[in-house]
């Protein structure tokens, strides 16, 4: 019980604090450990929508300037060790097509 409460205590520091948000528990993960993710994905089809219906107005506007406007995507594992010590396993992905 105290490793389940140290990391929710964690999880609520990271999510309140600094903005992330939590995508998963368990999902291939061990029984202590959680899954959060941070920063936007670029919406591709839509953008491509877009370019096509304003004639490419949008992508010389837009398709140059958003991948450098746009944070990266993150995604880190959050878990608790079996003397309740908290851990943080970041993962930078690509954002997903």
């Amino acid at each position: 019980m105290e490793r389940q409460a140290a990391l929710t205590h964690e999880v609520n520091v990271l999510v309140r604090q600094y903005g992330w948000r939590q995508l998963a528990m368990r999902r291939g993960l061990r029984k202590y450990e959680v899954l959060l993710a941070h920063g936007t994905m670029i919406n591709h089809k839509l953008h491509a929508v877009l370019t096509i219906f304003t004639g490419g107005l949008w992508g010389l506007m837009v398709w140059w300037w958003l991948p450098l406007a746009t944070p990266k995507y993150m995604e880190m594992v959050v878990g608790v060790d079996e003397a309740g010590v908290a851990y943080h396993q970041s993962i930078v992905r690509r954002p997903r097509r």
